[in-house]
């Protein structure tokens, strides 16, 4: 149970059961004082008053929950007065001051907003994080995110699943000189945004052979595209890891096979049909160790 449960339950508890255990303990001491004493004479348990004793059993019963209940209230109100008091102690979070992020803002308006302070707008184009949270209809996207974007002058990647933002920001970035690549493998709102673009990772592979000083990237982007397509297990896969090396030393074999002989053309499509055959990915290992010699 949380500390806030704990108080209200401690509030109710007092509150919800007090008026009914004064009552009883009211209705106890009548019936003690219609029936008699408690115990006839000097012996504790030899000769009780029954119903006398039966309503005294009730009212020590109801007085004991009554100050029970009373005594978690209290600390109850102790707990909620001390949360809401501060303690004085200075951690590492605050608020920034505007001198300190100077340097980060721009002066001409441009970059997300992020709200103001002294009546002026802050505005910056440092890499950040927002968090829009509304109930639908609420403006979320054509309020925040739809402004937010065409505030950013450099470029950016929008992940737009309803292919909905393309729809209406396609058109906006374009006529101010941007250029929009839009990847819509779904087909979405097709008539609108027209045919998709393709994209090949590969052809971040290919590009090292084709400029000067790439090929000492080989090795390392061929590494990292094995990884990503073969990443490392959620339970740390333990201390047997061969099949996982060599699952990354194989794609990474193929994925280098299929450049060498196609460049740009090359295709994760190839990757798996070497795959499949390897008899083939042999083969065409020589072919592009030949080619790669030439």
């Amino acid at each position: 149970m949380s500390d806030s449960s704990s108080r209200t339950a401690a509030h109710g508890g007092l509150f919800g059961r007090a008026p009914q255990l004064i009552i009883l303990m009211g209705l106890c001491a009548y019936a003690i004082s219609e029936f008699g004493p408690v115990f006839y004479g000097a012996a504790f348990a030899s000769d009780p008053n029954w119903p006398s004793f039966i309503a005294a059993s009730l009212a020590v019963a109801a007085g004991m929950t009554l100050l029970g209940d009373t005594c978690r209230w209290i600390a109850g109100q102790y707990e909620l007065s001390a949360s809401r008091t501060p303690a004085g102690h200075k951690g590492k979070a605050r608020f920034a001051e505007v001198f300190e992020i100077e340097h980060e803002l721009t002066t001409d308006g441009w970059g997300p907003y992020w709200g103001s302070v002294d009546g002026r707008a802050i505005t910056s184009e440092f890499a950040s994080n927002a968090l829009v949270i509304g109930p639908p209809n609420s403006f979320k996207t054509v309020g925040t995110i739809v402004p937010t974007i065409l505030s950013i002058r450099g470029p950016k990647v929008v992940k737009d699943f309803k292919s909905e933002l393309a729809c209406v920001l396609a058109k906006p970035l374009q006529d101010r000189g941007e250029k929009v690549v839009i990847l819509n493998i779904a087909d979405i709102n097709a008539d609108l945004l027209g045919a998709s673009a393709t994209y090949n990772p590969l052809n971040l592979i290919a590009d090292n052979f084709f400029r000067s000083g790439g090929l000492r990237d080989v090795s390392n982007d061929v590494s990292q595209f094995s990884h990503q397509i073969c990443p490392e297990p959620v339970g740390g896969g333990g201390d047997n890891r061969f099949f996982d090396f060599g699952s990354r030393d194989l794609a990474a074999y193929t994925f280098l096979t299929s450049v060498l002989i196609d460049g740009h053309g090359a295709t994760l499509g190839d990757v798996t049909s070497l795959l499949d055959d390897r008899q083939r990915l042999l083969l065409s290992c020589a072919v592009g160790l030949w080619a790669l010699a030439q």
